[in-house]
């Protein structure tokens, strides 16, 4: 569940990054209200772009810098970080206060004396209702493709890629490596004739490959409306942008029967499942009125409208620059102390024995004794003493006597820096496979008792972390 709730994280950051870009999107839509629609439908592709890749490139050009959102060190958007059910307390960094906020200060913190954070279990719910909303409506949109193309199976070829059945109210294009358009029965050559070109139009944009993908990109973050809005909006001017495309082709002069043929085949679906491209799918009252009042626009304002939609995409398409890193003539500890990476021994830290991936990490980075190699890792958070089992089994190949003594040391070791990195750990086993097996444990209370109480202080920072492991290092531990 670990991984599933990590891609959630994930998920949830981009949902928030593609949330800004289709807030920007939307407001430089009304800017461009006498444009041409397919300049306001070409803006679209940057909040699809944001929807998909979690990872874009890097600049000090972007729009979102002007956000105080959080940043990963590579530069990468993290609102929410990847190990925010592990952390100590909490929190959010959307780069919009009041949220920020809000939802900090109702996050719960960790209890050390419970095996799992309790974030842990409410991010392993939200995740799985994230899947189920997923799954329900991938196999709604599913659904409503097989029961489509069943309708559509005993149409006849009336013209050039161009079908007709009585088993539909209203025109669309149909199929993704083969559109076709199948239109109802009984339609005159005037309205065959615009209905062709518009679904013409669909196809000949690509419009009946990026629908779908839209909504399955949209599928992904159903959980957020404003996407739904974008999505809906997109559609209108997908829509509006083949309108124009067909007056530009047959000429100003036939808007009226275009007019009056989408209101008379106008089907009312939404097509919100990102189904066929229909002539007459939504926003007709609205797509009338563009045709209406549908003028061809001056050079000096297409030239307008493409640079603004050029500056917003480029804008909105890359991240800030990653954060500044610290000055050179700050103090830092050695990154390796007595064998211990201690930077990255820290940054695994956990207040959870539960946290598999965390706990996993730390082990992998501590020394081994000599002639035995690592194997599987039990934890066992169902009741306290919480503990965990590192299983170690001898090395292929290793001819030297395995020194009991230094073996324990090394395991004596590695439990009483794991005591300080991990808040609610009692016991920690070493079991070394073979015959009969042998378990070396150390109790949390032995570690206390001899390096002076609570050893979870000395995990607060790198320069305590080094000078507790190099006291650990030099105490002397006595035979049983």
């Amino acid at each position: 569940m670990n991984g599933l709730v990590g891609t959630f994280t994930t998920v949830l950051n981009m949902s928030i990054t593609a949330s800004y870009a289709a807030a920007v999107v939307l407001i430089i839509r009304l800017l461009l209200r006498r444009a041409p629609r397919v300049y306001s439908y070409a803006l679209w592709s940057v909040v699809l772009l944001r929807m998909v890749t979690p990872v874009t490139l890097v600049s000090g050009f972007s729009l979102l810098s002007l956000l105080n959102a959080g940043q990963s060190d590579s530069g990468r958007l993290e609102y929410i970080p990847q190990d925010i059910d592990m952390m100590k307390r909490p929190e959010i960094a959307t780069g919009i206060r009041l949220i920020d906020r809000t939802v900090n200060s109702s996050l719960p913190g960790a209890i050390l004396t419970h095996s799992a954070n309790p974030l842990q279990i409410i991010m392993a719910l939200a995740c799985a209702v994230w899947i189920s909303g997923v799954v329900i409506l991938l196999l709604h949109g599913l659904l409503a493709y097989w029961r489509t193309a069943n309708k559509i199976r005993t149409a006849t070829l009336i013209g050039e890629n161009v079908y007709e059945t009585d088993q539909i109210a209203s025109p669309f294009a149909f199929g993704l490596l083969r559109p076709k358009i199948y239109v109802p029965v009984g339609l005159s050559q005037s309205e065959l004739r615009y209905i062709t070109e518009h679904e013409r139009a669909h196809i000949r944009r690509k419009d009946h490959w990026i629908k779908p993908i839209a909504y399955l990109a949209l599928i992904v973050h159903w959980f957020n409306p404003l996407l739904w809005i974008s999505y809906g909006r997109m559609s209108k001017d997908m829509e509006m942008a083949c309108d124009e495309s067909v007056l530009k082709s047959l000429g100003v002069d036939n808007r009226q029967g275009y007019s009056q043929s989408l209101l008379s085949l106008a089907s009312g679906h939404s097509w919100a499942r990102g189904g066929p491209l229909a002539f007459g799918e939504n926003h007709v009252a609205s797509r009338i009125k563009h045709i209406v009042r549908f003028r061809a626009p001056s050079p000096r304002g297409l030239a307008l409208s493409f640079l603004v939609v050029l500056i917003a995409v480029a804008g909105l398409a890359v991240n800030p620059g990653a954060q500044a890193a610290e000055p050179l003539s700050a103090p830092r500890s050695p990154k390796m102390v007595e064998g211990y990476p201690i930077q990255e021994l820290l940054r695994y830290k956990t207040p959870y024995v539960g946290a598999a991936g965390n706990v996993g990490n730390l082990i992998q980075r501590m020394p081994r004794p000599e002639g035995l190699t690592g194997g599987i890792m039990e934890l066992h958070t169902v009741a306290p003493p919480y503990g965990a089992t590192f299983h170690y089994k001898p090395e292929a190949g290793f001819t030297g006597v395995i020194q009991i003594e230094e073996r324990n040391a090394v395991f004596f070791r590695n439990a009483a820096i794991l005591f300080s990195l991990i808040g609610n750990v009692d016991t920690i086993h070493a079991y070394i496979e073979g015959a009969g097996g042998e378990t070396y444990t150390v109790a949390r209370s032995q570690v206390e008792e001899a390096f002076d109480g609570d050893v979870r202080k000395y995990a607060d920072d790198e320069s305590s972390l080094a000078a507790y492991i190099v006291q650990v290092q030099a105490y002397e531990l006595k035979a049983p």
